[in-house]
């Protein structure tokens, strides 16, 4: 991203800009579009598309919620950019409502035995989050690009008692799996989707490198040349979950916009007391 977000597209520049900061003051601030793409290509999937989705409503109360954390703890924790996959009858619901916790409100899991708690499952590996869409006869999978609060991490789940964890632990916000590829987080609040990917998989038996993403790996100009057509693939017209958005030109979204520039203004300024 950075500079290399300067082809925003039609509608979606205001939008752009904003996932733009989010990725820039995360905890992975070198992260790129261009080093997902390049994960998920290493690992047999290619990009076909990607649309910024998520809601004005819901960065601002996101942002709100970390500069309450934040100010009770003392220092800056932030957030991490994480990958959350889902099969496409999910992802409306999703842009519209935001994540919701298995078996809350009328919310079914599509899995019965969550193994380290029953939070919302999300990865720092993209590959890794192409098996949690289990429509395996449609070679498209849906992930979901998203900013995560995590808050304390409670990183002793033991193996052996995998499937017995279902509350959080005390004193923590959030549980990361043994393997280090699922991190689960229990308060809807820390979590907004920025982006969905439409990917294709490619080679379904090359998704085994299973490693989060790292920063600056996508530098190679063939990646930087794929973000700029999947931008450009889900803009205007042919965007596939514009739907589910309020229109970017309503006054609405735009002081949405305003406020959630300025506290992500706040929180990156270190000599702001949070």
């Amino acid at each position: 991203m950075g500079s290399k977000i300067s082809f925003h597209v039609g509608r979606s520049k205001k939008d752009w800009a904003l996932v733009e900061l989010l990725f820039k003051f995360s905890n992975q601030k070198d992260l790129r579009l261009e080093d997902i793409v390049e994960n998920l290509h290493l690992n047999g999937a290619t990009v076909l598309n990607i649309e910024p989705v998520f809601s004005p409503r819901q960065v601002p109360s996101f942002l709100k919620e970390i500069r309450h954390l934040n100010h009770r703890r003392g220092r800056n924790i932030g957030w991490d950019i994480l990958f959350h996959g889902t099969p496409e009858s999910n992802v409306a619901g999703i842009i519209t409502h935001g994540f919701h916790f298995p078996n809350k409100n009328g919310h079914k899991s599509r899995h019965a035995d969550v193994s380290w708690g029953r939070g919302i499952y999300y990865s720092p590996s993209p590959s890794h989050a192409i098996a949690y869409d289990e429509s395996s006869r449609n070679p498209v999978s849906h992930i979901f690009i998203c900013a995560v609060n995590r808050g304390r991490r409670f990183h002793e789940c033991r193996k052996e008692r995998r499937c017995r964890y279902t509350h959080l632990m005390m004193g923590y916000g959030s549980h990361i799996a043994p393997n280090g590829l699922e991190w689960i987080v229990f308060n809807e609040k820390r979590v907004v989707p920025l982006c969905v990917m439409r990917v294709r998989r490619e080679h379904l038996n090359a998704l085994l490198g299973h490693v989060g993403v790292q920063p600056g790996c996508g530098a190679n100009p063939k990646f930087r040349r794929l973000v700029p057509r999947a931008v450009e693939a889900a803009s205007g017209g042919n965007g596939h979950f514009q739907a589910f958005r309020r229109d970017v030109h309503t006054a609405e979204r735009k002081a949405g916009f305003e406020e959630a520039e300025d506290l992500v203004a706040q929180i990156r300024n270190a000599s702001v007391v949070l």
